[in-house]
């Protein structure tokens, strides 16, 4: 376990390489050109990790934590309880 730590770096565990290369069209060597899709590349990786995020936090919200869950039965029990003996004031507390 420790070798395969060691053997961890900056181009294995990101692997840059992997990246595609920016090759402007035939018609054009403009610099700007290479800038724009670079630019444009980058934020579809950000837009690929706020999707990764937020999947991952609807898989979250979707499994109540049990101490949620027994907060809500306690709150939903006594709002039961206020309304059925008439008094709705505990309801709302």
């Amino acid at each position: 376990m420790a070798d395969a730590k060691q053997a961890m770096n900056y181009e294995i565990y990101i692997q840059p390489h992997r990246l595609p290369e920016v090759r402007p069209r035939q018609d054009s060597a403009d610099p700007d050109e290479q800038f724009f899709i670079r630019t444009h590349q980058a934020f579809e990786i950000w837009f690929a990790q706020a999707l990764a995020e937020l999947e991952h936090a609807r898989t979250l919200l979707a499994q109540p934590a049990p101490r949620l869950r027994a907060r809500i039965g306690y709150a939903d029990n006594r709002a039961t309880r206020a309304t059925r003996g008439g008094d709705f004031h505990y309801a709302m507390v």
